[in-house]
């Protein structure tokens, strides 16, 4: 997979503090 930041996800206008060293759960429903 590729590496990001939650800084650089949601830019440097957006107090990002409280999501450091969080938990990130990423899914998609799609049919097999």
């Amino acid at each position: 997979g590729r590496k990001f930041s939650i800084k650089g996800l949601l830019g440097t206008d957006v107090c990002y503090d409280i999501f450091d060293k969080g938990s990130l759960v990423i899914f998609r429903l799609a049919p097999q």
